[in-house]
């Protein structure tokens, strides 16, 4: 959904030979406090949204996109 891109936002994808099987997206800021949860600490970036193809489930595919965008989002300063 469009919902979950933009400001304050970041999505990493899970593909194998093109095809997308899997998303997970982050929040930050102002923009994960308008969610209306808990509080998060400023430098903090919370994972909201991981979802991979039906296919796919079994595989790794959600323990991939974590440590895979965890350190993404560490080499952006965030701490997830």
């Amino acid at each position: 959904s469009r919902g979950y891109f933009g400001a304050q936002a970041c999505g990493f994808g899970c593909f194998e030979n093109g095809r997308l099987l899997g998303v997970a997206f982050y929040w930050w800021e102002r923009r994960y406090a308008l969610r209306g949860s808990w509080p998060i600490e400023p430098q903090a970036a919370k994972l909201v949204h991981i979802v991979t193809i039906p296919e796919a489930r079994g595989r790794g595919v959600a323990r991939c996109l974590i440590q895979a965008s965890t350190a993404a989002m560490q080499a952006q300063g965030r701490s997830p």
